[in-house]
């Protein structure tokens, strides 16, 4: 099998004749003996990679993302296709490699793949990240408008998938891995909803059933912490009714799994049984609109009302006072069922309710700390 070639050499007949007799001399053979032996070099470096010889496309493949400008779109959709994740991780992981393009798209393009995949690329990207966001932020204030601050967890997430890119090129072209030690940072605080701003919630009038269903889903909720896309979508067939307990059997939203859930709560036992009438559940079509609902009354019944929440950012960290209308989502109310019931019945029970698999998981975002009431309650011993 042979291979043509390209240079930019013109030869006469005689010429090729001598150049292939290895008596031409000059400049002309030695660049000649020069292509040859960079070829001959990668067909060794792929055979003893493949155990085979390659083939001419393969040659030509390696050329391309090798010696010439790196083809960042084939890199990328290569890593993509090779991410054994879920749907959602891998989701995610699209978006960040998207902004790695935008960085390498504007900085190192006419790069290659030696001097791309090494811990010089990561600092330079992180680097990268967090002033492009700084800057879009202070152009957002200049003009009034709000733009987040991104937080160190957010710099650690992109970072670490980009180095897991970078080595998935190392790997496939048999370069050194770029061997660096990421540490985690703190994450910052969350909004603890108390069991006074649940029952401020609750007293709202709702003037549509979607309203009514809202509240209504938080009424159950608060006592199982279950994700907010599960609840909605709770089928009549898969619930039974005891003399003192309804289960619940459905498939868990992020696992793919069935699970049963018991719930005991006389008032959550009452609204499924209202519905279990009517055949019929919830006119809710998704999380989003419930998040966007649920801020439509957190408006009306917290009005202006502020919590001061710790914040971990990039360049600055401390206490910040939110709104609870705004800082208020679906998740408040999984989070508040997580740690009352990790109070009450430990985290086996709380980590049964809420279908969390992992015990890090709960420990690090539900059991830090105890509740401030529920403390108070333990201490003082009314419990």
């Amino acid at each position: 099998m042979t291979k043509n070639i390209p240079c930019e050499i013109v030869l006469t007949a005689d010429q090729i004749r001598a150049l292939n007799e290895g008596t031409l001399g000059g400049n002309i053979q030695k660049v000649a003996f020069q292509i040859r032996r960079k070829y001959q070099d990668v067909i060794e470096v792929l055979n003893v990679r493949d155990n085979s010889y390659p083939l001419p496309e393969q040659i030509d493949e390696y050329f391309n993302v090798t010696e010439k400008q790196l083809q960042i779109e084939y890199l990328i959709n290569q890593f993509m296709h090779n991410l054994n994740v879920k749907k959602s991780t891998k989701k995610n992981y699209g978006y960040i490699m998207n902004t790695f393009k935008k960085f390498f798209e504007s900085n190192i393009s006419d790069s290659t793949i030696k001097k791309i995949a090494n811990k010089k690329t990561l600092k330079d990207f992180e680097f990268w990240f967090k002033s492009s966001h700084e800057s879009r932020r202070i152009e957002a204030a200049q003009k009034g408008e709000k733009n987040k601050i991104v937080t160190p967890l957010t710099v650690f997430n992109n970072v670490y998938v980009v180095k897991m890119f970078l080595n998935f090129i190392a790997d496939k072209y048999e370069l050194d891995r770029v061997d660096v030690k990421l540490k985690q940072p703190k994450y910052s605080n969350k909004w603890h909803v108390t069991e006074e701003d649940v029952e401020q919630l609750l007293k709202y009038q709702p003037k549509t059933q979607l309203e009514a269903d809202v509240l209504d889903i938080i009424r159950i909720n608060k006592t199982i912490g279950l994700r907010i896309s599960e609840i909605l979508k709770i089928e009549p067939e898969n619930i039974k009714e005891f003399s003192d307990y309804t289960a619940i059997r459905f498939i868990e939203e992020k696992k793919a799994r069935e699970r049963i859930v018991i719930i005991a709560d006389e008032q959550a036992r009452k609204i499924i049984g209202d519905r279990l009438l009517e055949n019929k559940f919830w006119n809710i079509p998704n999380y989003f609109i419930f998040d966007k609902l649920v801020k439509k009354i957190a408006k009306e019944q917290f009005g202006e009302q502020t919590i001061k929440i710790y914040k971990v950012n990039s360049f600055k960290s401390g206490y910040e006072d939110l709104k609870k209308c705004d800082i208020i989502s679906s998740h408040a109310f999984r989070r508040y069922a997580a740690e009352r019931n990790i109070s009450k019945y430990g985290i086996d029970v709380a980590r049964t309710m809420g279908g969390w698999s992992d015990f890090q998981v709960i420990t690090r975002h539900y059991a830090e700390f105890m509740n401030e009431e529920d403390l108070k309650e333990k201490l003082l011993k009314k419990k």
